[in-house]
């Protein structure tokens, strides 16, 4: 019996990926950079949001697509806080960040249902505040766990 519990829970860890080669090998310059990149495409999205809504000039579906491209990101980068990773971090994440992990992912969860938010909304007055609450709640997050380098 205790073979098979064994077994199954072996089995399992390499399913979920617990073993991947690809996932061993990743350095902390690798979660960097991925973070990076993902901030900075959720960037580019945000300022691009802002100047659709400044000009009045929105298509819909380009929004929406740009707006759900800060929800995937912004997923993506705060994902990228592995654990045993601070030490070596040279970004502008503070260290706290692997330090409360709970607390900075619910900033994550909000920014990201922000994000979405923003995707859904339709309406030129709808879409202002939902840009705005986004912006509030990435501000928030920096107040909290960006260092200004």
């Amino acid at each position: 019996m205790k073979r098979f519990l064994i077994a199954g829970a072996t089995a399992a860890a390499v399913a979920l990926g617990a073993f991947s080669p690809a996932l061993a090998q990743q350095t902390a310059e690798d979660y960097q950079k991925m973070r990076s990149d993902a901030y900075k495409a959720a960037g580019g999205d945000m300022k691009a949001l802002a100047a659709a809504m400044k000009s009045r000039k929105i298509d819909a579906k380009d929004f929406s697509a740009r707006a759900n491209s800060v929800a995937d990101n912004l997923a993506k980068a705060t994902s990228g806080y592995a654990p045993g990773m601070a030490a070596a971090d040279t970004s502008a994440a503070m260290k706290t960040i692997w330090q409360e992990q709970e607390k900075f992912q619910g900033y994550a969860t909000a920014a990201v249902n922000a994000a979405k938010a923003l995707a859904a909304a339709t309406t030129l007055p709808a879409r202002g505040a939902a840009l705005s609450a986004l912006g509030d709640t990435c501000k928030a997050c920096h107040d909290v766990y960006r260092s200004s380098k």
